[in-house]
């Protein structure tokens, strides 16, 4: 009787121990991931790590059919998201779109965004605009003997061989010389000063609020390219980049509001603005309004005060037009 109680007892464990292995399985891959093509080329199988973003090899080819998406359901309601990964093995089904007289165009696009992660890739396109741009912004600092006075931004937008020459407010250097201006740019991968003395003013209009001043340099710096005035237009999204309150390298978005406004302070400038709702602070004057495309579409120059309260209004900013710019800037330099 003992010896079948102990047969029991150990029979029991080895089932329960078999229990155990199955919860103590590792449940964080790699997991096969296959392809059904349903009728199309073949995509090779691959394996993935848990809940890692992954793509499949290729794209099936169906004659006749356009490729619609990989859906994680035979039925073909639940596309697969890739973006997410997953954290078991998975069949994927291909979805094909017959090609014909009643081809739904819509649904077409449907299917390739599905495939694409629309915003991720306008974040990224957008990162490497900046990138790319930013090195042309550069921050003007004016001194009052051995101390900065005033500070304002600058955008390079020609070159000739070593000499560099940056637009920006003739407010931002107004009252100064060659020897109270420094600038400083600031490159991917290091940061170039320039010291007071090596900057060469040249032509200023008090009109129009601008002014070009120079430098030398071994350095190869982006410059900036002049948007297309006719492709400039309300509802445009832009970016303003300064440099203002000692941070540096400031980026903000907005939208167009107005390409046409007249605009003066009281003291000189009357000329025409673009409204745009992207942030100007104290030391972004001169910097850079550009379009999605990294153009230059204008110089920011002021934003709206409330002379009652005298503070800010917000969204209310403005920049001088390219189209100003374009019309006076070889008088400049």
């Amino acid at each position: 009787m003992k010896k079948i109680l102990l047969s029991c007892v150990m029979l029991i464990s080895l089932v329960l121990l078999a229990g155990c292995a199955d919860l103590f399985k590792s449940n964080d891959g790699p997991f096969l991931i296959t392809f059904e093509s349903n009728g199309g080329t073949p995509v090779e199988d691959i394996t993935v790590e848990v809940f890692d973003p992954f793509l499949p090899p290729s794209v099936p080819v169906k004659e006749g059919y356009v490729f619609g998406g990989w859906y994680i359901d035979e039925d073909l309601y639940y596309p697969m998201s890739f973006q997410t990964g997953t954290n078991q093995p998975l069949t994927l089904y291909a979805k094909w779109i017959q090609i014909g007289e009643l081809l739904d165009e819509d649904m077409i696009i449907d299917a390739i965004l599905q495939e694409m992660d629309v915003m991720a890739l306008f974040e990224e396109e957008i990162q490497t605009l900046i990138t790319s741009i930013q090195p042309s912004v550069v921050l003007i600092d004016a001194y009052n003997g051995a101390n900065i006075e005033t500070s304002g931004s600058g955008v390079i937008f020609h070159h000739d061989q070593h000499t560099y020459y940056v637009l920006t407010n003739e407010h931002v250097i107004q009252g100064y010389g060659a020897h109270d201006v420094a600038l400083t740019i600031f490159l991917n991968d290091e940061t170039l000063e320039i010291s007071k003395g090596d900057v060469t003013l040249h032509g200023q209009s008090v009109l129009h609020d601008l002014a070009v001043i120079s430098f030398t340099s071994s350095e190869v710096i982006p410059v900036m390219t002049f948007a297309d005035p006719d492709q400039v237009g309300v509802g445009n999204l832009v970016f303003s980049l300064g440099h203002p309150l000692d941070l540096p390298q400031t980026i903000d978005l907005g939208l167009i509001s107005s390409t046409n406004r007249e605009m003066n302070d009281g003291m000189g400038m009357d000329t025409i603005m673009i409204q745009h709702s992207s942030a100007i602070n104290p030391g972004m004057s001169g910097g850079a309004l550009v379009n999605i495309r990294g153009e230059l579409v204008g110089i920011n120059t002021m934003s709206y005060v409330d002379e009652v309260v005298g503070e800010g209004i917000e969204d209310l900013h403005f920049a001088v037009s390219i189209d100003v710019i374009l019309d006076i800037i070889d008088t400049l330099y």
